[in-house]
């Protein structure tokens, strides 16, 4: 499934400008996202911007000390998210 993202991509003004990012999620991803909005009582974009931020996180960390092990780390969790 195809889903637009909104990540914040600059501050103008004092505004957030935010860009969209076609991003694909499997069935099992979509599904987890709207558990996650319901438990919360957050939004789709919301969620699926803190799992990024989060997970992005995880592999800056990784990368900054095995970019070897980084790279493995996102390929093994693309495979799994699928």
């Amino acid at each position: 499934m195809l889903v637009g993202v909104i990540i914040q991509s600059s501050l103008t003004n004092g505004k957030i400008n935010m860009k969209m990012l076609p991003v694909n999620f499997s069935a099992t991803q979509t599904l987890k996202i709207s558990d996650v909005v319901e438990m919360t009582g957050t939004t789709t974009s919301k969620v699926a911007r803190a799992a990024m931020k989060l997970g992005l996180a995880q592999i800056e960390a990784l990368a900054a000390r095995d970019i070897d092990k980084a790279v493995d780390l996102v390929l093994i969790n693309d495979a799994r998210s699928k």
